[in-house]
């Protein structure tokens, strides 16, 4: 189960040695979590609801289509983020 599920780091420790670096290097501890961590990792909508649908049965889709409306909204709330702070770093520049 271990070879699935990487340790997670002390985020407090890890962030705290961060910016005692001057934000410069992130500790060894997130970068073992990361090298673990990023090539096992699936991030939403990579598997096409489609193909998903095709076997789901009837509470399963219900439940993808919930899921589809969900991701939607996470994906808006983000480019409005990211537009927003695009902004406000542009006008400290």
């Amino acid at each position: 189960m271990s070879k699935h599920r990487p340790r997670v780091p002390n985020l407090c420790a890890d962030f705290t040695a961060w910016v005692s670096s001057g934000f410069q290097t992130l500790p060894s501890s997130t970068m073992r979590f990361d090298g673990r961590f990023f090539p096992v990792n699936v991030a939403i909508g990579y598997v096409p609801a489609l193909l998903l649908a095709t076997y789901g049965r009837p509470l399963e889709k219900v439940m993808l289509n919930r899921t589809n409306q969900l991701e939607m909204q996470l994906t808006d709330c983000e480019a409005r983020a990211a537009e927003s702070w695009v902004r406000s770093w542009k006008r400290s520049l």
